[in-house]
């Protein structure tokens, strides 16, 4: 490349699209990269409103000195903006849960990315086999366009039950309940039970991702387990446990999430004439009834596409948890994913 430049009616800030071309005099010329200049120039320009702007490449080739000067010419063509919003397809899923995850208006300039990142946040709810976007100018006017979200809904509710056997086991019984979209709302249930002889538990769980308009989420969850670890083979005792927990989900931005819990967590454990010294011990010093209560906080940063098979993104989770001084067992945990 001898040279490379911008020209037209670039109607952003020069140094803005300065950024985004990707070929610079004295490299070999490729196409690629200039046809991912002309998209991401064509790209910037829809976030102003200007979604069917032209980026023309325009190379003057010069076969003396095997050289190419290249133009990037831009033609923003009219601002437009979002009359209508459309929604099809969604047959048990509620309209407003659609709608919450839109990040482009109605009734303001329309913006590529925004309408990109609606489609995408609708792919991440889980609900949808397929989710496709169209943005047709409006019949009789220059200046508008609709946005027109199709989306294949899929089954969202799970049951599975499971009979099995192990020697350490004995006999398993397992059953699982689970919907992700009850009623259609977008909120969660799930209802799990698993049995052996080593093992009893019993799950049940809330999510509304929604608490609030503005994406508070608030969940509960209740549990109860049984513990035989002789059968197990590892030591000779048993526990119950009993708990039950809060969360608040605060989004800080479009992908980051602050998480905030609370547990409260009894345990019973249960010594046999055969328990080893140390747990003997431990129980004469520290009894054998526990109650705690443990606040946490979680930090989770996500751009994934997708929930389940995402082909694009990142996702880092941070939390710290303690157990609050007076409880009868003080322990603290870090974790980072």
């Amino acid at each position: 490349l001898e040279k490379v430049k911008l020209s037209g009616d670039l109607v952003v800030e020069p140094d803005e699209l300065i950024k985004l071309v990707q070929v610079g005099p004295g490299e070999i010329f490729s196409r690629k990269n200039a046809t991912e200049t002309s998209k991401a120039i064509s790209d910037r320009l829809g976030d102003e409103g200007y979604v069917f702007a032209n980026v023309n490449m325009v190379p003057e080739i010069n076969d003396a000195d095997k050289t190419v000067a290249m133009t990037f010419f831009v033609d923003p063509g009219k601002r437009v903006y979002v009359r209508h919003i459309n929604m099809k397809g969604n047959i048990k899923t509620r309209d407003e849960v659609l709608r919450r995850e839109m990040r482009q208006m109605e009734s303001s300039w329309a913006a590529t990315t925004k309408i990109e990142r609606s489609k995408t946040r609708l792919e991440r709810l889980g609900y949808f086999e397929e989710v496709n976007v169209e943005t047709p100018p409006v019949v009789g006017t220059s200046d508008q366009i609709d946005v027109n979200y199709s989306v294949t809904e899929k089954a969202s509710g799970n049951l599975t039950a499971g009979v099995g056997f192990s020697q350490t086991q004995g006999i398993i019984l397992n059953a699982n309940i689970s919907q992700d979209n009850v009623f259609g709302s977008g909120k969660r249930v799930n209802l799990a039970f698993n049995n052996s002889n080593v093992s009893t538990n019993y799950r049940f769980g809330y999510y509304n991702p929604y608490f609030t308009l503005d994406g508070v989420s608030l969940g509960y969850d209740l549990g109860y387990r049984s513990t035989d670890a002789q059968q197990a083979n590892i030591a000779s005792y048993s526990t119950d446990v009993v708990n039950a927990g809060m969360n608040f989900g605060i989004p800080l931005n479009e992908f980051d999430n602050l998480q905030f819990n609370l547990d409260l967590k009894h345990t019973q454990l249960k010594p046999t004439a055969l328990s080893s010294t140390e747990i003997t011990e431990f129980v004469d010093q520290e009894g054998d009834s526990f109650l705690t209560l443990s606040p946490s906080i979680g930090w989770t940063h996500d751009t994934l596409n997708r929930a389940i098979f995402p082909t694009r993104g990142g996702q880092q989770r941070l939390s710290a948890l303690a157990t609050i001084p007076g409880s009868d067992l003080e322990y603290y945990k870090i974790s980072y994913k």
